[in-house]
């Protein structure tokens, strides 16, 4: 062994010093095999590169160095040696089940399942490969905290300089949301989400006359129907669309008329039958996944459009750290809006992988992920930080998040009797989501 060893080694010496030596296959062969015995991950890929160079490719140096790499947690650049293996014999049982473990850990899982149902049937049953549709439930809840309400429902807007206000305070929000996932023939997938949620608000009115105030609590729900369909390509091409269903509501105080100089209100409600469309287009380029999508929606009676430009990305070659970044523009009637998102996760066991997130910018009626994501609040969202925890659990999946949003509210503040200005302010809300999945 002893021999072995130093022998490796000066042929590695050897190997590196004479630099522009045309080797033989003989000589890469060896080499190669000496590194994929040492596991010498920089070593086989400067062997790679010399074997190029004199234009050199058999089956076991792809096979070696992806055993390498793949030993070496970095699974993209394995399955590329995999691939080039598999030009060459692949009937290889080893390289076929290497190519599919290198499939499940860079997250291509359409490629693996498919490529997984022609393994043979002791393989199959070993790593519990589907070979059927895929489905998937899930059933959670959302909760928003604020204080919004509390802090501000008994402050004076009437100061001296201000005869009068209207005010509109939003407050604590809680929803339930049932999604269906359906996978067919390995590479379409079909979402549906349905969502109902409940909105507080508390609106207050201060007339000049007399010193008046006047308040009225409300509690709306909400209904969210989501539909979206994603198609996955052999080459990493992937295209989406979405449509989605809002029903919204709206609650206000308003001043009707004043005999005899007292204020007489009326409760409002306004109703919303809002509409969503999204398209999404991107590839996988191995360590890299760009994408652009569009969303169009008109909750609250604005329309918006949305362009974003994203890239998941996998800087190691595994998933055990990924992220995402994207930067959406958007304009409505009203305004244009930028938002910038970052997402990191890490996969820290095979039970446990966390994700945290960061948003800043305009977030009003921001949409991702085909509108599965809205934030289809009244007041603005100018930053949302937060952090998810997944459970994973043989098919069961729970999933625990915390975010901290800074939302802008405004009210309306009248110095005089004929003339108004809007004052904003920021308050905060602690958003939990709580999600159970099981996948059948």
């Amino acid at each position: 062994m002893f021999k072995l060893v130093v022998l490796y080694f000066v042929m590695v010496i050897n190997f590196n010093l004479i630099s522009q030596k045309n080797y033989t296959y003989a000589e890469i062969d060896s080499i190669s095999y000496f590194q994929c015995m040492n596991n010498d991950w920089s070593g086989i890929r400067n062997t790679l590169k010399k074997a190029e160079a004199d234009e050199i490719d058999f089956f076991f140096l792809y096979m070696r160095a992806g055993m390498i790499a793949f030993n070496h947690k970095n699974y993209e650049f394995a399955l590329k040696q995999f691939k080039h293996a598999a030009l060459m014999n692949p009937a290889d049982q080893d390289l076929q089940l290497y190519q599919y473990l290198s499939m499940l850990k860079t997250n291509r899982f359409e490629d693996a399942r498919e490529f997984g149902c022609q393994l043979p049937d002791s393989v199959q049953e070993k790593y519990a490969i589907q070979r059927k549709d895929l489905f998937a439930l899930s059933f959670g809840t959302n909760t928003t905290i604020s204080k919004n309400i509390s802090t501000h429902e008994n402050i004076n807007f009437n100061f001296p300089d201000k005869k009068g206000a209207d005010v509109l305070l939003k407050g604590n929000v809680f929803g339930t949301t049932i999604q269906f996932q359906m996978n067919r023939k390995f590479r379409t997938y079909i979402f549906q989400k349905f969502a109902f949620f409940k909105t507080n608000s508390l609106a207050i009115e201060q007339i000049a006359f007399g010193n008046q105030r006047y308040q009225s609590a409300y509690k709306n729900t909400h209904f969210q129907y989501n539909l979206g369909v994603v198609k996955i390509f052999k080459n990493g091409l992937n295209i989406g669309a979405g449509f989605g269903f809002f029903r919204t509501n709206f609650s206000h105080l308003l001043v009707d008329f004043y005999p005899n100089g007292i204020a007489y209100f009326s409760d409002t409600l306004e109703q919303y039958n809002n509409i969503l469309f999204a398209a999404t287009i991107g590839k996988r380029f191995g360590n890299f996944q760009p994408a652009f999508s569009f969303h169009y929606n008109n909750l609250y009676g604005s329309s918006q459009f949305q362009f974003e430009g994203a890239c998941t990305y996998y800087p190691w070659g595994n998933t055990k750290i990924f992220g995402s970044t994207a930067f959406s523009y958007s304009f409505n009637s009203n305004a244009q809006q930028q938002v910038f998102v970052q997402k990191i996760g890490v996969n820290c066991t095979n039970w446990l992988w966390m994700e945290g997130k960061f948003s800043l910018g305009n977030l009003y009626n921001y949409m991702s992920n085909l509108g599965f994501v809205a934030y289809n609040t009244a007041d603005k969202i100018v930053n949302n930080t937060g952090l998810d925890f997944h459970f994973l659990y043989r098919k069961f999946e729970l999933i625990i998040g915390y975010a901290l949003q800074t939302r802008v509210a405004y009210y309306t503040a009248y110095p005089t009797y004929s003339t108004s200005e809007i004052i904003s302010y920021n308050y905060q809300s602690n958003n939990l989501i709580t999600t159970v999945k099981w996948n059948f």
